[in-house]
């Protein structure tokens, strides 16, 4: 556990630390976190088990980590990377940098660190090869921020951590386009399906109709490559979409739901709760606090 996330005034709400097969964590053997924590890995070598999801690590390999969420390191070998821990409470209200909720909020990926349910799935995302030098400056930078701590280094470290989630979220926004590239159009097909159609009534048979392929094959493939289910990139991308109305509209929370896909404002509200922790007034009303 990293002390330094609860934040203090001799300590930013944000911790890191280079991995490796030697670092104590690592035969500690399967444990959770209470705060977030972003994985990655710059050498990819052995395992790393996340829920209940085995992982070869591959070079560029980033894994995001909500709280509670079990993996275990034992099975890495020759890996080496960063892990980063952070407190969203702190970085969203009492950091010296608040940070802007729509830029990384909104993203699917990222929605795991917002899920209440233990259970929730973590996120893997391979770093295309040109994009790795960038995530690595960025971690490297914040690393020296907090070993150093000159002076303005909790503004300094902060921001670093925020631009490195953002730069986190497009990577995971271009995936429909990764996917086409990587000569798999099904996925590719099946993300541009979601994003046309969240806002309307979906489901994972209409998909699987739509790209002529049966359910069960679609449910396979996107668990299998993405590490998710179907369901839960629908329900993210709705989720999504709802955080960023809320945060930059005044629309009834009735309308919301509407826009989104939930004709059920009721249904809506119990969903945004327990992926939120709290109904969608109350998330509105914290996100757009001065």
């Amino acid at each position: 556990m990293f002390d330094a996330v609860r934040g203090s005034a001799q300590q930013p709400p944000v911790a890191i630390h280079a991995l490796d097969h030697a670092h104590p964590r690592v035969e500690v053997g399967v444990h959770v976190h209470r705060y977030l924590e972003i994985v990655y890995f710059r050498r990819g070598a052995g395992r790393h088990r996340v829920g209940g999801q085995d992982w070869v690590i591959e070079p560029g390999d980033l894994f995001v980590i909500p709280p509670a969420q079990p993996h275990d390191l034992r099975q890495m070998k020759e890996s080496e990377g960063w892990a980063v821990e952070f407190s969203l409470g702190a970085l969203t209200a009492t950091s010296e940098l608040r940070v802007p909720l729509e830029l990384w909020w909104s993203n699917p990926l990222l929605s795991a660190f917002l899920g209440a349910d233990q259970q929730s799935t973590s996120q893997r995302i391979h770093t295309p090869r040109n994009r790795r030098p960038v995530l690595e400056q960025l971690l490297t930078e914040l690393q020296r921020e907090l070993a150093r701590r000159e002076v303005g280094y909790r503004s300094a470290s902060t921001a670093h951590l925020v631009v490195l989630l953002v730069t986190i979220a497009r990577l995971a926004a271009d995936l429909p386009h990764r996917y086409r590239r990587e000569d798999d159009p099904l996925l590719a097909a099946c993300f541009e399906s979601i994003e046309r159609q969240f806002r309307g009534p979906l489901s994972v048979s209409g998909l699987a109709e739509a790209l002529a392929v049966s359910p069960g094959h679609l449910t396979t493939i996107v668990r299998r490559r993405t590490g998710r289910t179907l369901l839960d990139w629908i329900t993210d991308r709705r989720m999504a979409e709802a955080r960023r109305l809320l945060v930059t509209s005044d629309l009834p929370i009735e309308a919301v739901a509407r826009k989104v896909g939930y004709d059920d404002a009721a249904y809506f509200n119990r969903r945004f709760r327990q992926l939120h922790g709290r109904p969608p007034g109350a998330w509105r009303r914290e996100a757009q606090s001065p």
